[in-house]
């Protein structure tokens, strides 16, 4: 963070303990732990007081877990009430994995669980999102209290932009 990055999103996070962890890694005294060196991007490179600095980077760094896994569904309200995570990001791919249906992810058991994170947001106040796999699960998200959709994977976009060129051109593809 120190380079300037504004936050962190953490992956496989499986319990509330390791959720509580990276919010310490990632926030000064008092909050958390994090290592000092206000020399770099966030700090000015040294023009900002150390002290300023610290409050400074407590208040603006940006916090979000990843819940991809059934272990952190599990714990998922009482990762959700842990102070300073802002934002929970339900990874379908890897959440329809562990839940032992890879893939499904219209299986009643994933939807069951995105509502579980859904739930324990909207009671923390906390923000979550997902990496909608298409509208309709983009929809059902929205409508669960989502606030944030990843939209913009490069691969998904040129795949998407090669299809429509080959469909208008596909009398000369053999």
């Amino acid at each position: 963070m120190e380079a300037g990055a504004g936050g962190i999103m953490a992956a496989q996070v499986r319990t509330a303990q390791e959720a509580e962890q990276i919010v310490r890694w990632c926030k000064f005294h008092p909050r958390g732990e994090r290592g000092i060196n206000n020399t770099g991007v966030e700090g000015r490179y040294g023009r900002t007081p150390l002290l300023e600095y610290m409050k400074l980077a407590n208040e603006n760094s940006f916090v979000a877990i990843q819940i991809e896994n059934a272990s952190a569904v599990e714990e998922v309200e009482k990762i959700a009430a842990i102070p300073d995570i802002d934002i929970l990001f339900v990874g379908p791919a890897d959440l329809s994995q562990s839940l032992g249906i890879p893939a499904d992810w219209d299986h009643p058991l994933h939807w069951k669980a995105v509502e579980r994170v859904a739930h324990a947001c909207a009671k923390q106040g906390v923000h979550w999102a997902t990496l909608p796999l298409n509208k309709d699960y983009a929809r059902r998200c929205v409508d669960l209290g989502c606030t944030m959709l990843s939209l913009g994977i490069d691969v998904w976009i040129v795949n998407k932009g090669l299809k429509a060129f080959q469909d208008e051109y596909s009398e000369f593809f053999a």
